[in-house]
């Protein structure tokens, strides 16, 4: 069973439609063991699962509750935390930690392809840490207040529907922290602390994963 399913229309559609894939995924695989038959789980996720409660979305919010709801199902398999994506290597230069589609493509077959072990435990991959923090804009410690509270404003006021205006705010937020400690709280890098820190408040198993 490989989950795929998203609509990110509407925040309102983010939480139903992740909400719904996890519930139709959980309740298909209980019903297929009940009959015998062997069977894992592969979810494509994000790393926005990662991100610390100030920095959340909507959308890092609902894969959360979703990969926590997989971990307590007695599914094995694994759930893969993906960055962000691009089309092509040229797209990922000086952004971070990027994959491309294929990259990321790959890891999907290679879940799907591995054996995954009798004991009914789920297994979270993650990408290795980033070297670097993404370049940051250059702005003044003003002008970033500014800019959170303009996209605050407009999350928690205007247009608390738009997933953009959610994703905007937390970017806003971000550029707030300083950079000595950016790279620790910026899910974009997947860094160690984050990943350990979901590892012990979900109790599951992670490892780290490769690009090829």
């Amino acid at each position: 069973m490989v989950d795929l399913l998203l609509d990110r229309s509407t925040v309102t559609a983010i939480r139903r439609t992740i909400g719904a894939a996890a519930s139709f995924t959980c309740l298909l695989g209980e019903r297929l063991s009940g009959s015998g038959r062997r069977l894992s789980l592969v979810a494509a996720s994000s790393t926005a699962v990662l991100a610390p409660w100030f920095l959340q979305t909507p959308y890092g919010t609902a894969k959360r509750r979703q990969l926590r709801r997989y971990a307590s199902s007695g599914l094995p398999g694994a759930v893969l935390l993906l960055p962000r994506l691009a089309a092509s290597a040229n797209d990922t230069r000086e952004t971070g930690l990027t994959w491309t589609f294929d990259q990321a493509a790959h890891q999907v077959a290679e879940a799907v392809r591995r054996r995954h072990g009798t004991d009914r435990t789920l297994t979270v991959y993650v990408p290795e840490a980033a070297t670097a923090s993404a370049r940051q804009p250059t702005r003044e410690t003003l002008g970033d207040i500014r800019e959170a509270l303009r996209w605050g404003t407009r999350r928690i006021l205007t247009q608390p529907e738009s997933p953009h205006v959610h994703r905007q705010a937390s970017h806003a937020l971000l550029a707030l922290v300083p950079p000595v400690l950016r790279g620790r709280v910026d899910h974009h890098g997947a860094p160690t602390n984050l990943v350990r820190s979901l590892a012990r408040s979900s109790g599951i198993h992670v490892r780290r994963m490769t690009p090829r």
